[in-house]
């Protein structure tokens, strides 16, 4: 006489522990972490812009550990689902529900360093042109010129610039102090 004990069971799906359903301003490499699924020996985690999980930015399977970084980076200010499945002798089993998580938000860029015309200077032309270095992240600057420090009003106003510089126009009045200042904004916002 003979007998077969049952075969082993593929493992129950994990609960999903972290980013939580619904996070907003997540890392761009978020570290997910999942609680052991009983009797399990490896996890797959799959993350994707679909909650159908169509298609998947990341999909990593054969991890030991109960947490998974993601890479290469998600793009920001996106809406992503991940779930996880727990696998092991007797195959993998079901996925986890889906959680949702969204990435930070496109960081508004640093202020640019101005260059020309320097600080306190003398004798610059009626039309000049206005320079300062480049902002990263920077999709477009406002360059603004005024009287007054405050800026309460200005003489010279341009948003959407491209570059790094600017030709102030209308000309300027003789022997006067201006101002200037610059800022830069990207979709995060100036």
């Amino acid at each position: 006489w003979s007998f077969t004990t049952l075969p082993v069971a593929p493992p129950a799906a994990p609960i999903l522990i972290s980013p939580a359903d619904l996070s907003t301003g997540i890392a761009l490499t978020p570290i997910l972490s999942w609680n052991a699924s009983a009797t399990a020996t490896s996890y797959q985690v799959q993350v994707s812009t679909a909650s159908s999980f169509a298609t998947t930015v990341f999909d990593q399977s054969g991890i030991a550990a109960t947490s998974a970084l993601v890479t290469p980076a998600l793009l920001n200010n996106t809406v992503y689902f991940w779930r996880v499945n727990a696998s092991n002798a007797g195959g993998a089993g079901s996925f986890s529900a889906a959680l949702s998580f969204t990435t930070l938000p496109v960081a508004t860029p640093a202020a640019p360093i101005l260059i020309s015309p320097a600080d306190l200077s003398t004798g610059i032309a009626l039309s000049p042109t206005i320079s300062w270095n480049a902002s990263a992240t920077a999709t477009s600057y406002r360059a603004q010129v005024s009287t007054v420090s405050n800026f309460a009003t200005t003489v010279f106003d341009q948003s959407g610039i491209a570059g790094t510089s600017a030709l102030v126009t209308p000309a300027l009045l003789n022997n006067t102090v201006y101002f200037w200042r610059v800022n830069a904004s990207n979709a995060g916002g100036a």
